[in-house]
């Protein structure tokens, strides 16, 4: 993917740099441009919401996944018997990040359903973009293990 498709998809763009840009998050009700995009030297993507919006839901809003910012990324079989020659494709501290933020997302939506109030189309839309990230973080760490 390139990242003018990203671009495309996000509202208020403004360049802040060579292959770095500013713009509205698409995960959260933003009025100020709060997510970071910057196309790396090995042309990943990588995007970050000074909101906290996990990189997961920031994709999802925009109709994308992890694989979008990974233009260049084939498939492969894990073989122990051979060495890996790449790195895991996301930092540890991001993919717990995300995790940990979805995982608040659902236990907030079943509090609220067990103490009897029930869950509006938004808050069911929200806990399902969550469940599919956090289903998306398990596929990758099962992957990398």
């Amino acid at each position: 993917m390139k990242i003018d498709n990203l671009l495309n998809a996000l509202e208020g763009v403004k360049r802040t740099g060579p292959g770095k840009f500013l713009a509205r998050c698409p995960a959260h009700n933003d009025r100020h441009a709060s997510l970071a995009i910057k196309l790396a030297d090995d042309d990943r993507i990588l995007i970050h919401c000074f909101a906290n919006c996990g990189t997961e839901s920031v994709l999802a809003a925009v109709g994308m996944t992890f694989d979008d910012l990974f233009p260049d990324r084939q498939a492969r079989d894990f073989d122990p018997t051979k060495p890996q020659s790449k790195p895991p494709r996301y930092f540890a501290s991001e993919l717990l990040r995300t995790a940990l933020f979805e995982a608040t997302i659902v236990t907030v939506a079943l509090g609220r359903v067990l103490s009897g109030a029930t869950l509006d189309g938004d808050d069911l839309r929200r806990v399902k973009l969550a469940m599919t990230a956090i289903d998306a973080i398990r596929r990758e760490v099962s992957n990398v293990a």
